[in-house]
């Protein structure tokens, strides 16, 4: 509602709004003569720099209105909803939840458990991202350590190699180093107390 109602009024800032008037005189090719005139037939006022901020908007919406019907008017460009950057309160969007999980996934992180959890919480504050600035951050963040290589311990590992154990006959040196007790060349000694 509030978004409708700001397109219909047009920008509430006195340096848009100047910039705005600006913009669409020279689209509509009018001279600085002519604007000035039609500024002071329109609110009696010829300079914009003396003008109130209704003022401005009523000589807006004038331009815009013979923009429009001069054919000159652009169609507002529709941006996909999970990158609007310029709602970072809105809700995170399905597409960002599931290129969060794609990033994990990737990265050999745990599908569920602490591990998502506390990384989100280390980079956005939350255990999951409630917003899309917080999705945007995670994003981020996994996007940097997919580039540098980083990889889950574990993850995408094969099967360890299998120990190799000596062949027969070859004798294993410091076994007894190891092991604490003599290999079977050495020479047992009894204990003088043996039961």
């Amino acid at each position: 509602m509030r978004e409708a109602f700001a397109q219909r009024i047009g920008p509430t800032d006195r340096k848009k709004l100047i910039a705005g008037i600006h913009a669409q005189a020279s689209a509509l090719q009018l001279d600085d003569d002519t604007r000035r005139d039609m500024q002071q037939q329109l609110v009696g006022v010829a300079s914009t720099k003396e003008m109130t901020v209704p003022q401005l908007s009523t000589i807006w919406q004038r331009l815009t209105a013979l923009a429009k019907d001069a054919g000159l008017a652009r169609p507002r460009k529709k941006s996909r909803p999970g990158r609007d950057e310029r709602q970072p309160d809105e809700l995170v969007t399905a597409e960002q939840t599931a290129k969060i999980g794609e990033l994990f996934d990737a990265l050999g992180i745990a599908a569920v458990g602490q591990a998502r959890m506390n990384f989100s919480r280390r980079t956005c504050g939350s255990t999951w991202p409630q917003t899309r600035e917080q999705a945007n951050k995670i994003i981020e963040a996994l996007k940097a350590m997919q580039a540098r290589g980083w990889r889950a311990r574990g993850a995408g590992l094969a099967e360890p190699p299998p120990c190799s154990l000596p062949a027969e006959g070859e004798k294993e040196e410091g076994k007894e180093a190891i092991s604490g007790r003599p290999s079977h060349g050495d020479t047992v000694h009894e204990s003088p107390i043996t039961p």
